[in-house]
């Protein structure tokens, strides 16, 4: 998913793919839901909404999200690869 960047133009990005992003690396890193929304000082099923599309998912949940996940935001938008933990030689 790649956002359409112009000049002067609104961003345009793919939510469900964004949701899918949280998704994926909180469950490639072992947390489940409640871990996440005790993190985010919020309640779980609140929490099982924003992830789940039923709870508009702000800016302000987008940041915190990825600062629980220790990923950049860009990584939660597509626009660059995650990182990969706990594989080592």
């Amino acid at each position: 998913m790649q956002p359409t960047k112009r000049k002067g133009e609104v961003i345009q990005m793919d939510i469900t793919s964004i949701r899918q992003s949280i998704r994926a690396l909180r469950q490639e890193r072992g947390l489940r839901a409640q871990d996440m929304a005790t993190a985010l000082n919020i309640s779980r099923p609140y929490f099982t909404q924003l992830e789940n599309g039923t709870r508009t998912l702000t800016v302000k949940h987008l940041l915190a999200i990825a600062a629980t996940l220790k990923v950049p935001v860009a990584v939660l938008c597509g626009e660059m690869p995650a990182p990969v933990y706990g594989r080592g030689p």
